[in-house]
């Protein structure tokens, strides 16, 4: 997560919620069971975004069962002008998902620091995911690996409220995520 102090902060802890029930992957986070997972909502400038940069407000909610990690993110655009801007941003196929305005969802379901599943969700359901391991000494990727994942999404855009919705699940067993008693594992959004 990059905090609102725009400091990657590696010890925050966050309990995920059981789900009862399944949410519906339809985009939107109106299922009651979205109800009782509490929204992660302090996000700053990540990356190579200058620390003084305006970060329009994100919600992050989390949610697992048996089979799935459930991850639910509300994106709002601060100015209709910026909502235009994602939807046209959105659309321009030329650029590859992650360099379109998307949320990015790395997951490293060993709490290792040596496997992650990197995956990018977007306001048009393009879908990329990679699986990286780091030896220490190099970084073996492989590009495909979402060829073949047990993952999806689905997006609701709300150009009146000017927010997008984003619902996605992945597969328990290929993101190495082994829920039990005490178990930790690594996410950032």
């Amino acid at each position: 997560t990059c905090l609102a102090d725009g400091m990657r902060e590696s010890s925050k802890i966050h309990f995920v919620e059981r789900a009862a029930v399944p949410p519906v992957l339809d985009g939107r986070l109106d299922d009651p069971v979205w109800k009782s997972a509490r929204p992660i909502t302090d996000f700053g400038p990540c990356g190579h975004t200058p620390r003084a940069a305006v970060v329009a407000k994100t919600e992050v909610r989390y949610l697992w069962d048996d089979k799935y990690l459930y991850v639910g993110t509300i994106c709002h655009e601060d100015t209709p002008e910026n909502f235009r801007n994602f939807m046209t941003e959105q659309l321009n196929r030329d650029k590859v998902v992650y360099a379109r305005d998307c949320i990015e969802v790395h997951i490293d379901g060993n709490n290792d620091g040596h496997t992650r599943f990197q995956s990018w969700l977007n306001g048009t359901g393009d879908k990329q995911i990679i699986w990286h391991y780091d030896f220490g000494w190099g970084l073996l990727t492989d590009d495909n690996y979402g060829l073949n994942a047990d993952w999806d999404y689905q997006v609701f855009i709300d150009e009146k409220n000017l927010t997008w919705t984003c619902e996605a699940r992945y597969a328990l067993a290929h993101i190495e995520v082994k829920p039990r008693a005490g178990y930790v594992f690594g996410i950032e959004t």
